[in-house]
């Protein structure tokens, strides 16, 4: 299959879309996103010390809300992706993994996702 086979109003079709351009990598701190910028948004991170399997979950359920929704975030909203996640404190931080020149670096930054003292 190829990208132009892909439907953008499919909701299934946009996960394959949103994985053809966006990798979750481990840094030194967090886990974080990489290639948001593809679509002007920004990309996202959980802190290492999170179990990776939901690092994964929380990243992906994050960034797919704000491909399909409008959503404005600010720092201190919180997140939540399910009933059964922690719930997630927002901020904004600049994308420091990244050269200013590289085809990488995303301009918008990354919303930085901490558990919350209200988590469940």
């Amino acid at each position: 299959m190829d990208w132009t086979d892909y439907d953008c109003d499919d909701l299934d079709d946009l996960f394959d879309i949103y994985s053809l351009y966006v990798v979750l990598l481990e840094g030194d701190n967090y886990y974080f996103s990489s290639g948001m910028h593809n679509f002007g948004k920004t990309d996202v991170a959980v802190a290492v010390t999170e179990e990776m399997s939901l690092a994964i979950y929380v990243m992906n359920v994050f960034n797919y809300y704000r491909l399909t929704e409008c959503a404005i975030l600010q720092d201190g909203h919180t997140f939540r992706p399910d009933i059964e996640s922690p719930t997630y404190e927002i901020k904004w931080i600049p994308d420091y993994e990244y050269e200013t020149d590289s085809c990488l670096y995303n301009p918008y930054g990354r919303w930085y996702l901490t558990r919350s003292v209200i988590s469940s």
